[in-house]
C-alpha cells in the first residue's frame, strides 16, 4: 500500500523540518512555506491530506492567509482532509476553518501522537471517498 501523500504548509522552516522528520516514515511529504507553492503543489499531487498553519506569508501573524488558502482549495475542488495546526488556538479560527471544509482543528504546539492518529484517521476517511467518487 502507497504511503499517503501529505501536502504540509507551514512558513516556519524550523516547524516545517520537525514536522517532515516526525512523518517522513509514514507519509509522502509535499512541503511548502507559502499559499502560491501550496496551490501549486495542491493542483499538481491533489493530496489526499493537508497539514494547515494559518499564518502565511506575507502577514504570518495574520490567520486570514491560512483560512483564505483553505476557502481557495475547496473552490477550486480541492478534496482533501485539510487539518489545520497553528498557534491561533483561538475557537472562533476553529469554528471558522471547520466551516471552510477542515477536517480539524490543532493548537501549536502539536502532540504528534494526536496528530499521527488524526491523520490516519483523515486518510482512511480520504481513501473511502476516494473509492466512492470512482465507483460513482
Amino acid at each position: 500500500m502507497a504511503r499517503p501523500k501529505v501536502l504540509i504548509i507551514e512558513n516556519d522552516d524550523v516547524t516545517r523540518t520537525q514536522l517532515e522528520w516526525a512523518l517522513k516514515d509514514e507519509f509522502t511529504l509535499l512541503p511548502a512555506g507559502d499559499a502560491t507553492t501550496a496551490h501549486a503543489i495542491a493542483r499538481a499531487e491533489h493530496p489526499p491530506l493537508v497539514l494547515l498553519d494559518l499564518g502565511l506569508p506575507p502577514h504570518p501573524n495574520d490567520p486570514e492567509g491560512g483560512l483564505r488558502w483553505l476557502q481557495d482549495f475547496r473552490k477550486e475542488g480541492g478534496t482533501g482532509k485539510v487539518i489545520v495546526c497553528t498557534g491561533y488556538g483561538d475557537r472562533q479560527y476553529a469554528i471558522r476553518a471547520v466551516g471552510y471544509g477542515a477536517y480539524d482543528f490543532l493548537s501549536k504546539p502539536v502532540d504528534l501522537d494526536l496528530l499521527r492518529l488524526i491523520m490516519q484517521r483523515a486518510g482512511w476517511i480520504a481513501e473511502l471517498e476516494e473509492e466512492r467518487r470512482a465507483l460513482a
